[in-house]
């Protein structure tokens, strides 16, 4: 069968068809097989399975003198006079197969670091072979269209001077890689399936591929593909020719196809995305394979821009494409989508294939130090998978599951994946009808403070009190933060409610907590976790602090719970010192639930600590959590801090709390919460009930 091959290039073939004749064997430092060419495996009669890590000496070869008596191994000059000497250079050799075929050859023997390389000729065909490899050298170096030549593994083994010219990649960035390093993304699974199906079946395959050059730059290629097979018909190599000549009608309609790629990065937009996805959507439901969508998003990158430029930007997300591209197989579909988010289709995935492996690859690939005009950074990603088909949606819907997914996983803490699921998906659903009605709430006026009161019992006088938020639905009547706040993973909107309490609880100071009477009574405020690590609300609250009377703010008490402090001492301990000159004070909300070291009263300086409800709770009935608070109580006196036990409910709880030093209570036992106005008029007539406290006999 003829081939549309040029002269000089049949020539090149030809070369690479008959160097499958020739005879080599590589050794290691034991003198055992590590590699051997094919022709030399045919001649043999022997798999290389076979050969492998055989010694040299029980080869199926049997060494001859030069009047064809059998000699043994041990006696032949290539192993006295080379091997064992670990010598480089020439020697004759012949020998007898099992078959009893006589092969008179001449051995270059080249010793190196860990190994021996023989390289075997017949003897009456020296000249000529040395004619055929300077003639390749030379029609090798002088062709003009770009040659690459791999192994059967897609492996690049060499290219020509003029692939360097043509694409800009040189012979040292590309040898042990594959052609995929050309990839644009302009093609689909199925343009490479047809490839591939043509080399398998015909040896050959020619077409019009759109290729990358090293500058970004999106150039159509003619390509013309020959697969090499060795004596045993197996393929060795394969010789790739690249001609930038292609037919018009041809340019006109890959220049309908590269306004569906990124001009950055050269990568497919949303719409070529889509159909890609549809195209291996098909597929895999024609030939039960799976396909997954990982959906991208660089953590922080605003970050790189706003510290070295967007061009510096712009360098480093061409840089993580091309190291994508390095990791994904020729078919499958990498986007991008946004300035900083790339979508990856994986096609034709066996249902054993483990994903979660190449995933973590994808995170280590892209948090590789990036060095761009000698700055050093490091990016990492957080991503959101969805699979088909476990999830057997349209192409639209994985794209948007694997979105909310990688949503997830930035919430998480980003630099990590989640995987989409019916879980994931009922939260998704949770979520967002939890952000409705917030925002909804915050609009129309629908959240309330609601103040619970803190009573001294030892000095029976009020002490403090808490204002705690509510939400009056229409819907639903009137609902606890723990049933809607848990559902809202908004950050901004989080912060918007946080604000709200804030202003509001100081309005609500000035309005119905300014008599004598409550001079002395501090407020409890609790702020979310959210507004811990936010530096825009510290900055909010240093600002709003600053138009608020010193009556008012020497009051304020911001509760923060005991395992929000740990997870953000740093930020906890930098709003402390950051408020401190307002005189506003700072609690740790419950106190035990950590599981920290007594050692965080050294660390924050708070004025309080709550002790948590479930622990006042049980203490009656169990030793061990009235041993705990008395612990806590004991600690707190040697630092000076304020003891409040929470959740107390009757005067057994009060007593036992009076008994091992908290006097401090609040719980629905003395008074619920309520509107701010109503709670304000009780206390102004309200006394503590003498039962609740000791009497000197008690004591």
């Amino acid at each position: 069968m003829e081939f549309d091959l040029e002269p000089g290039e049949r020539l090149i073939y030809e070369q690479l068809r008959q160097s499958s004749n020739m005879y080599y064997l590589v050794l290691d430092r034991e003198l055992k097989v590590k590699d051997v060419s094919p022709g030399l495996v045919a001649a043999l009669g022997r798999t290389l399975f076979d050969l492998y890590q055989v010694h040299i000496a029980d080869l199926p070869l049997i060494p001859l003198t030069t009047d064809y008596d059998e000699l043994d191994w041990s006696d032949h000059p290539l192993l006295t006079e080379f091997l064992s000497a670990n010598q480089s250079g020439q020697t004759s050799l012949l020998i007898k197969t099992l078959a009893g075929t006589l092969l008179n050859l001449n051995v270059d023997v080249t010793c190196a670091d860990d190994q021996f390389v023989l390289l075997f000729s017949h003897q009456k065909d020296i000249a000529p072979l040395q004619d055929r490899l300077q003639l390749f050298d030379e029609l090798f170096a002088s062709c003009s269209n770009a040659i690459v030549i791999t192994n059967d593994k897609n492996e690049i083994l060499q290219v020509n001077p003029a692939f360097h010219k043509i694409t800009g990649y040189s012979e040292r960035e590309v040898i042990g890689k594959t052609p995929s390093v050309l990839t644009s993304g302009a093609h689909g699974g199925e343009f490479y399936q047809d490839m591939w199906q043509s080399l398998k079946k015909k040896d050959f395959w020619q077409g019009v591929m759109i290729n990358r050059r090293k500058s970004g730059e999106l150039c159509s290629d003619h390509l013309k593909i020959r697969a090499v097979r060795g004596v045993d018909k197996n393929i060795i190599y394969y010789l790739g020719v690249y001609s930038e000549v292609v037919l018009s009608e041809q340019v006109e309609a890959d220049k309908q196809l590269l306004t569906e790629l990124d001009v950055l990065t050269a990568l497919p937009k949303r719409t070529l995305l889509i159909d890609r996805l549809e195209q291996a959507l098909a597929y895999a439901k024609r030939h039960d394979y799976g396909v997954a969508v990982l959906y991208m998003d660089l953590d922080h990158f605003s970050n790189v821009n706003d510290q070295f430029g967007k061009n510096f930007g712009d360098s480093v997300i061409k840089k993580i494409a091309e190291r994508l591209h390095d990791v994904i197989r020729q078919g499958d579909t990498l986007s991008r989508t946004g300035g900083d988010e790339f979508v990856l289709v994986l096609r034709d995935l066996a249902m054993d294939f483990d994903l979660e492996k190449f995933v973590e690859r994808v995170i280590n690939t892209i948090e590789m130090p990036i060095s761009i005009d000698q700055q050093d950074v490091v990016v990492t990603t957080s991503i959101g998978i969805s699979r088909f088909p476990e999830d057997d949606a349209s192409a639209e819907k994985l794209i948007r599951h694997a979105n909310h997914s990688m949503g997830v996983a930035k919430s998480y803490g980003r630099a990590s994946f989640v995987l989409h699921s019916g879980q994931l998906e009922e939260e998704r659903s949770k979520n967002l009808v939890a952000r409705q009605q917030a925002l909804d709430a915050l609009e129309q006026g629908h959240y309330e403070l609601y103040v619970q009161p803190q009573f001294d019992l030892e000095n029976r006088a009020i002490y403090g009190a808490e204002f705690l938020l509510r939400w009056n639905s229409p819907d639903f009547g009137l609902v606890t933060p723990d049933k809607f706040l848990p559902n809202l993973k908004d950050k901004n909107l989080l912060l918007k409610i946080d604000e709200w309490v804030v202003g509001q609880a100081m309005d609500i100071i000035e309005d119905h907590f300014s008599d004598d009477l409550f001079e002395k009574v501090s407020f409890g405020i609790n702020l979310t976790p959210v507004s811990l690590q936010s530096e825009r609300f510290h900055k909010w609250l240093e600002a709003k602090l600053l138009t608020v009377s010193p009556r008012v703010t020497r009051r304020l008490e911001f509760e923060i719970l005991e395992t929000d402090a740990l997870q953000n001492l740093d930020s906890v301990r930098s709003l402390i010192f950051r408020l401190d000159k307002f005189n506003v004070r700072f609690s740790l909300d419950d106190f035990g639930t950590g599981y920290s070291s007594l050692s965080i009263f050294n660390q924050l300086p708070v004025h309080s600590v709550k002790i948590d409800r479930t622990f006042v709770n049980q203490m009656v009935d169990d030793y061990r959590n009235l041993s705990l608070i008395k612990a806590i109580c004991e600690m707190s006196k040697i630092f000076n801090r304020n003891i409040i036990a929470e959740g107390v409910e009757n005067k057994e709880q009060a007593h036992l709390l009076l008994n091992i030093g908290c006097s401090i209570v609040q719980g629905f036992g003395l008074h619920r919460p309520g509107p701010a106005e109503k709670v304000a008029n009780n206390l102004k007539v309200m006394d503590i009930p003498s039962d609740w406290t000791l009497n000197k006999q008690g004591q």
